[in-house]
């Protein structure tokens, strides 16, 4: 019995070494993370851009032009009359700022339009206009420049004979209508194109009546004795303020 039962541990060590043997455990397999895979690059595209440049074309600079005008040097006036007035704006009508003397010496550094009118500077600084006949200059009345006078209101025409012969040297007058209230007067002459300029403040308004009323000596409206060669043209009656692109016309009738 005894070696009965030592053949059997026998019988079952030989299996167990054998079964140790023939079953041996399995290594696990290694995990390794992925292999990190390289983006394959997406091809260029072949896309051609064209861009068109416009050429501009080449600016010349122009030069500016070329000041030829000489600076103006006053010309000095000598006042011929008594009590002589300096006045805001080319006309009788404008207010008056001084009075002066005879004798008394301005500067003159411009003219109005139709030379009726002096623009001055006095011995006491003032500066204003004054009536261009009662200045004697010490140089050319054509050397004084025109300058313009924009707080006024300019009337303006021609008086012409029948054959539109421009009238030098004709007087024209401008006085207010009856219901005007006031008796103040303005007047010009004509000059060598037959054209006349009447300057009036802003302020004015209301009916008033132009007109024809002298014939001067130098000019070719008279004979050589000074005798009239035309007669007087009707007046017209206007408004104030005047429409500055409508002109006044004057045709003088024969005798």
């Amino acid at each position: 019995m005894l070696k009965i039962r030592q053949l059997f541990f026998i019988i079952l060590a030989i299996l167990v070494f054998t079964g140790c043997r023939l079953v041996s455990p399995q290594s696990p397999t290694p995990t390794f993370p992925p292999t990190a895979v390289s983006p394959t690059p997406l091809p260029t595209p072949s896309i051609e851009i064209t861009q068109t440049v416009q050429m501009l074309t080449t600016l010349t600079s122009q030069p500016l032009p070329t000041r030829t005008s000489t600076p103006y040097f006053p010309i000095k006036g000598t006042i011929t009359v008594q009590n002589f007035k300096l006045r805001s704006g080319p006309g009788f009508l404008f207010d008056t700022l001084g009075l002066y003397d005879e004798a008394d010496v301005v500067q003159v550094y411009g003219r109005s339009q139709g030379d009726g009118w002096y623009f001055v500077s006095t011995s006491d600084q003032r500066s204003g206009w004054m009536k261009a006949d009662y200045i004697t200059l010490s140089g050319e009345v054509g050397d004084v420049p025109i300058i313009g006078y924009s707080d006024a209101d300019m009337i303006t025409g021609h008086v012409r004979n029948t054959s539109s012969q421009p009238m030098t040297w004709v007087g024209i007058v401008i006085f207010p209508g009856t219901t005007n209230g006031t008796t103040i007067t303005d007047n010009a002459v004509t000059d060598s194109t037959g054209s006349f300029y009447l300057y009036l403040p802003k302020t004015l308004s209301g009916d008033y009546t132009i007109e024809v009323n002298a014939y001067g000596c130098q000019g070719n409206s008279v004979d050589t004795q000074c005798n009239s060669l035309y007669g007087i043209p009707p007046a017209q009656p206007i408004s104030l303020p005047h429409p500055p692109d409508i002109t006044i016309e004057f045709v003088l009738p024969n005798l």
